[in-house]
């Protein structure tokens, strides 16, 4: 029958012989098994700990990214514009607190990021300020008597987590490695780039920029300009820093050497003033520079051409009241704003009056002023400051920007990472 015949096959097969081969060994899987098993140990090992080293650096990285540029920001100060012997090296002194600072409030693996540093700027120091040359693109770390110089725009972190200092990052699975820590470091160099030729528009920012144009004389001969009432006084301490009085004129028929004009910058016609109002409290926003492509950029050779405004509505207009309403409560948050300098450039195509912008400055409104007849204006003190903004386009960051017969901007810069 076919079961009893695949019945007894079965039992032919399965029967066993008795004997062993010669050579053979039982039980000869088993060490292969546990070998495969410390395999794949070790790789479960080498991945986890590599995915805690490469999470453990990018901690790093983050909090030497912040500690640079929250550092080389706290290197434009408003006294830097006229130093004194000493000065610029005590407010690196301060630069360095702030970078540490910051890089406390940045954990990595777990610990506090600490950054070390010596006084005599040990190129292996943690913190190491000195400059950067944005046409070579090089570094140079300042010798100790070097941190007073002005020109000091750069600092280098360094973030360690290293054996030698007793704070090494630990591996989970390391014995299985024999390798129970490792070195881990990340570095960062930020700048304060100060080749700036305008500002663009950035999401979700506003751009701190004044829709009012400062008279500018480059040769300093016009008393009502800029260098005039401002650079050609930047010689005592920051407490002291020169003033600029600035006037618009608010009747064609009384206005006697204005130096100050409004800007059209993306308003609509009919509401101007509402719009100045608004740019004055809260900056310029990326609507407001949609004629200009998003930025507002001093060419390489020759100035800016803006539509502008000669004369102000006449006081008391609900207009001109809302205007220096917007104007005193930017001088009472005491913030700094970016301001367009260069003259009225006659008319425009389309009748209205243009000027030409050729570079920037930054200042804080001390005072607003309003006078009445018989010679009725708009006054404004301004006293120069620094700042640093995200908007700032510089020649290093702008496509298609190339070096040419640019200042150094003493008032505005850029603080950005680089390479």
């Amino acid at each position: 029958m076919p079961s009893l015949t695949a019945e007894r096959l079965i039992r032919t097969l399965c029967r066993p012989t008795g004997r062993i081969a010669p050579g053979s060994r039982r039980g000869g899987l088993l060490p292969l098994l546990l070998g495969v098993l410390a395999l794949l140990l070790s790789l479960l090992a080498l991945v986890a700990d590599s995915a805690h080293l490469w999470q453990s650096r990018q901690e790093l990285q983050i909090a030497a990214d912040a500690s640079a540029l929250a550092g080389v920001q706290a290197l434009a100060l408003d006294e830097l514009l006229s130093p004194q012997p000493g000065q610029t090296a005590n407010v690196a002194h301060r630069a360095r607190a702030v970078a540490q600072d910051v890089a406390l409030k940045n954990p990595a693996a777990g610990l506090p990021t600490q950054l070390e540093f010596n006084a005599g700027q040990d190129p292996e120091s943690d913190l190491v300020f000195g400059f950067y040359e944005p046409a070579t693109r090089q570094f140079l770390p300042a010798r100790p008597e070097e941190l007073d110089w002005p020109v000091l725009n750069a600092l280098r972190v360094v973030a360690r987590r290293t054996q030698e200092r007793g704070n090494p990052v630990r591996l989970f699975l390391g014995r299985w490695v024999h390798r129970t820590e490792a070195d881990v470091a990340a570095g960062a160099l930020a700048i304060l780039d100060r080749d700036v030729i305008g500002f663009q528009a950035v999401p979700r920012t506003t751009i701190p920029l004044m829709p009012l144009l400062l008279f500018s004389d480059p040769t300093s001969k016009d008393e009502r300009s800029w260098e005039a009432q401002v650079e050609q006084h930047l010689t005592g301490p920051a407490a002291e820093l020169p003033l600029m009085v600035v006037t618009l004129p608010l009747d064609p028929e009384s206005a006697s050497d204005p130096n100050g004009w409004l800007l059209r910058l993306g308003l609509e016609s009919g509401a101007e003033m509402a719009g100045w109002a608004r740019q004055v409290q809260q900056g310029l926003s990326p609507a407001d520079l949609a004629d200009f492509n998003g930025a507002l950029i001093v060419p390489e050779l020759e100035p800016l051409v803006v539509p502008a405004e000669e004369f102000l509505p006449s006081w008391p207009s609900a207009d001109l009241r809302r205007l220096y309403q917007a104007l005193t409560a930017l001088s009472l948050t005491r913030e700094a704003r970016a301001w367009p300098i260069g003259a009225l450039a006659g008319v425009g195509s389309d009748g209205r009056p243009q000027a030409t912008v050729t570079r920037f400055v930054a200042a804080r409104i001390e005072a607003v002023e309003v006078d009445g007849p018989p010679e009725p204006r708009l006054r404004l003190v301004l006293r120069p400051c620094s700042m640093v903004t995200t908007t700032a386009a510089t020649i290093g960051t702008w496509p298609g920007a190339r070096r040419g017969p640019v200042l150094v901007n003493p008032y505005i810069a850029k603080a950005r990472l680089v390479k």
